[in-house]
């Protein structure tokens, strides 16, 4: 296993005094190639520099443009969203509430059903009880003709 050690690192003073040096040199070219330019250079020079900065001023426009339209769309993708979450909250909603109506009618019909079941197997068991007692009634009655009958032979 090697081992390998880092550079120092230097500290803020000399970091910046190095990297004016390099901003300073690099100005100086700079300078150096536009004074070297001759006056009819210098005044071409100024007027591609005016013509680029008009056409950096249109494009800085256009894109200002641009983005204010982006803008408008987001805010209106925004809002449609908005609307949107509105209405599937509101449906869902709806949904929960018809199932919620729709488990109540079940039961009520179920209820019913039952009921009806109900009242029919108490009709037919009343039906029999009354047959029933009309066919004592009968006896009855039969029984007391013969009686009767039988009391006055």
């Amino acid at each position: 296993m090697s081992t390998t050690t880092c550079p120092p690192i230097p500290d803020y003073q000399t970091l910046r005094k190095e990297n004016l040096s390099k901003i300073q040199k690099y100005y100086s070219e700079l300078l150096s190639g536009y004074s070297g330019l001759g006056n009819n250079d210098m005044t071409n020079a100024q007027n591609l520099i005016a013509n680029y900065n008009s056409q950096l001023n249109t494009a800085a426009k256009e894109l200002v443009n641009n983005l204010n339209k982006t803008i408008d769309l987001v805010i209106e993708q925004q809002t449609n969203l908005d609307n949107n979450n509105n209405l599937v909250v509101a449906n869902r909603q709806r949904l929960s509430q018809l199932k919620k109506d729709i488990k109540n009618l079940t039961s009520e019909n179920e209820a019913r059903r039952q009921n009806t079941k109900d009242t029919q197997l108490s009709t037919q068991n009343i039906a029999y009880w009354h047959t029933g007692y009309l066919w004592v009634n009968i006896l009855l009655l039969i029984t007391a003709i013969a009686i009767i009958i039988a009391l006055f032979l």
